[in-house]
């Protein structure tokens, strides 16, 4: 996954995914991490007061940037696009979730997101087609 090195030290203290929606909710600006965050700190109502005086602990008080890693969450939404559409979403349904046109999300799905996906046989000679 692709995320900025700034955000290393966040994932090791609350984890992935807190760490993806402090970067979704704050990315672009600064942060106060109080040394004992209350339920009413905005830190602690995007990833719980558990994770907040994790954070606390890990990179101690005070104010912290933090980056837009666009690129890590554009990866991650593309992820659950494609998940979301093995599952059996339609490209309607994925557009309006997503905020996003139906050719952008045929554009993700057919991007190569898919997983194991074996190359395609050739019509005629059921055999894989030749590298370029």
């Amino acid at each position: 996954m692709i995320f900025t090195r700034s955000m290393q030290p966040i994932i090791e203290a609350v984890g992935f995914d807190c760490a993806l929606r402090i970067a979704s909710h704050f990315g672009g600006t600064r942060v106060l991490v109080s040394s004992d965050p209350a339920a009413r700190d905005p830190l602690a109502a995007v990833i719980g007061i558990e994770a907040a005086r994790a954070l606390a602990a890990a990179i101690g008080a005070g104010a912290f940037e933090v980056p837009r890693c666009t690129a890590w969450l554009i990866a991650r939404r593309n992820e659950e696009i494609v998940a979301r559409e093995l599952g059996g979403e339609s490209h309607a349904e994925l557009a309006l979730r997503f905020s996003l046109t139906e050719r952008h999300i045929r554009n993700i799905i057919n991007e190569g997101n898919l997983p194991d996906c074996a190359p395609h046989k050739d019509l005629f000679t059921n055999e894989s087609p030749a590298s370029p």
